[in-house]
C-alpha cells in the first residue's frame, strides 16, 4: 500500500487536489453533510492534521464470483482516498489483498496482512517526493464499505437472518413469517452496539466459547489504529433500503396479487410510468428511470 500511495502522489498529478480538498474541509460547514470530512468521527480524528501529514482511506471488501457456473470467488480488498475530490477516487482505487477460493476466506487469515500493513503506515508512515522535498506521510483506515453479507464476516458477528444479528442495536430480533426469518420490530429504548460494548462481548464471548449479543469472538478490524469496529462500517443502503424496503413497498403497491387491498396502485401502473419516466437526472447518475413493470431487474 505504501508503494501504491507514493505513485498514486507521485506521478499522477493529484497532490494539488490534496491541498485544495484540505482548504476546503477547513472552511466547510460541517452541519452540512456533503463529503466524508464533514463526519464527526472524520473531525475527530484528522482536524489537527495538515494537507499532507496523514491521509485516511475507506477500504471495501466483497466476495466477487470468478464466473456464474463457478463456485470459485474472489475477495479483494480495496481503499480509496478520503483526501481526494469524491469524482477521483473512484479513477484512483488501490488493491490492498485479494484472496481467491471456493469457499469463503478464513477472515483472520485474510485480514492479517492488511492489518499489519495500515499499523505500520499509521505509526511510520511512507516517504514520497514533493517538488524538491521529501515528505512523510502517515496512513489512517477510518471507514470500512461492504454489504450485509460480509460485514458479520469482517466482525466476526452472527449475519442479518440470525438473533441479534443487526450489526448496529443489540436488540434480540423475533422468528416471523414462513420462511422463519429475523425480524427486528421497532422499538423505541433499543440499545446501540459501540466500540466499547462490543470489545467486551468479544472477552465473553472468548471465555464461554459461545456468541454473545451476536458477537462470535475477537475480529482482526479491533488492531486498526482509531477504527470503530461498529461505526466505521456504515449500514448496506443497497440491500436494506433499495432491495430492502424500497422492494417490498413496490411489491405491496404494484403486484396483482394484492388487487383487492386499498394499497394496491397496479391500476395506476401506466400513469406512474409517465411521470417516473420524465425524470432527467444529472449526468452524475449513470442509472435512468425505468418502467415499474421491469422492477424485478
Amino acid at each position: 500500500m505504501g508503494k501504491q500511495l507514493r505513485d498514486l502522489l507521485e506521478n499522477h498529478n493529484i497532490s494539488h487536489e490534496i491541498i485544495s480538498m484540505h482548504s476546503r474541509r477547513l472552511n466547510a460547514d460541517h452541519a452540512v453533510i456533503q463529503d466524508v470530512y464533514d463526519g464527526a468521527k472524520y473531525q475527530n480524528i484528522m482536524v489537527h492534521t495538515e494537507a499532507f501529514d496523514c491521509l485516511s482511506l475507506t477500504f471495501n471488501c466483497d466476495g466477487v464470483p470468478i464466473f456464474k457456473s463457478s463456485s470459485c470467488s474472489i475477495w479483494p480488498i480495496l481503499c480509496t482516498v478520503n483526501e481526494l475530490p469524491a469524482h477521483l477516487r473512484r479513477n484512483h482505487v488501490l488493491l490492498a489483498s485479494l484472496w481467491f477460493g471456493s469457499s469463503k476466506p478464513k477472515m483472520e487469515t485474510f485480514l492479517e496482512p492488511f492489518v499489519n500493513e495500515m499499523r505500520k503506515l499509521n505509526d511510520e508512515g511512507f516517504n514520497w517526493q514533493y517538488r524538491d522535498t521529501l515528505i512523510n506521510t502517515k496512513v489512517k483506515v477510518l471507514i470500512g464499505v461492504c454489504d450485509t453479507v460480509a460485514r458479520p464476516l469482517l466482525q466476526n458477528c452472527k449475519q442479518f437472518n440470525g438473533m441479534h444479528g443487526c450489526g448496529f442495536c443489540l436488540d434480540s430480533g423475533v422468528r416471523s413469517g414462513i420462511e422463519n426469518c429475523c425480524v427486528y420490530p421497532y422499538k423505541e429504548d433499543s440499545v446501540l452496539r459501540t466500540q466499547i460494548s462490543t470489545k467486551q462481548f468479544c472477552q465473553q464471548a472468548f471465555e464461554q466459547n459461545k456468541s454473545v449479543y451476536g458477537v462470535k469472538g475477537p475480529s482482526m478490524l479491533f488492531l486498526l489504529p482509531d477504527f470503530d469496529i461498529i461505526d466505521g462500517i456504515i449500514p448496506d443502503y443497497m440491500h436494506s433500503v433499495l432491495l430492502g424496503v424500497a422492494r417490498q413497498l413496490a411489491t405491496l403497491w404494484f403486484d396483482s396479487k394484492y388487487h383487492n387491498d386499498l394499497f394496491y396502485l397496479g391500476g395506476a401502473i401506466t400513469r406512474i410510468d409517465n411521470d417516473l419516466l420524465t425524470i432527467k437526472p444529472p449526468c452524475n447518475i449513470s442509472r435512468l428511470p425505468r418502467s415499474l413493470t421491469m422492477r424485478k431487474f
